[in-house]
C-alpha cells in the first residue's frame, strides 16, 4: 500500500511542474526559516543564557 501511495506522489510531481516548483520553494523557505545558522546559533545562545541564569 506503502508503495502504490509512494509510486502516485511521484507521478504525480513528474507531471506537474507547478506543484514541483512550489514545493521547492516552500523547502527552501523552511531550510532558510529553520536552519539557517545565524538562526540556529541564536536558538542555542539563548539555550546558554538560560541555563547560566538558572546556576547562578
Amino acid at each position: 500500500m506503502k508503495r502504490v501511495l509512494l509510486a502516485n506522489a511521484i507521478l504525480m510531481l513528474l507531471n506537474d511542474s507547478k506543484l514541483r516548483k512550489r514545493m521547492g520553494q516552500k523547502a527552501r523557505q523552511t531550510m532558510r526559516e529553520k536552519y539557517d545558522w545565524d538562526i540556529v546559533l541564536g536558538k542555542i545562545e539563548k539555550v546558554y543564557c538560560e541555563l547560566v541564569r538558572e546556576t547562578d
